[in-house]
């Protein structure tokens, strides 16, 4: 129950679960509150320390991912326009 909270995937079907597999309510929502309470302070702390890098970071990265969409686009029309003239007429 704990370590789902930290887990991308599981953070929303670990409730689900938790109810489907008959866990009792007097342990489900100790466990619940401890796990919300570490990880939104760890989520919030990671924000306020590394916030002031996160936009550098994401300009740079971003930058990158809009080249290789272009990149990937010319190539895929050059290919595409290639194969159109080497395909035999059809009369």
């Amino acid at each position: 129950m704990f370590l789902g909270r930290f887990v991308g995937a599981l953070r929303a079907v670990v409730s689900v679960v938790a109810g489907m597999s008959d866990m009792p309510y007097r342990r489900f929502l100790p466990w619940n509150v401890l796990a919300s309470v570490v990880w939104s302070g760890l989520v919030v702390s990671a924000g306020y320390f590394f916030g002031r890098n996160v936009e550098s970071v994401v300009g740079d990265i971003g930058l990158g991912i809009a080249g290789a969409i272009v990149f990937g686009v010319a190539v895929y029309w050059w290919i595409k326009r290639r194969r159109r003239t080497q395909q035999p007429a059809t009369t």
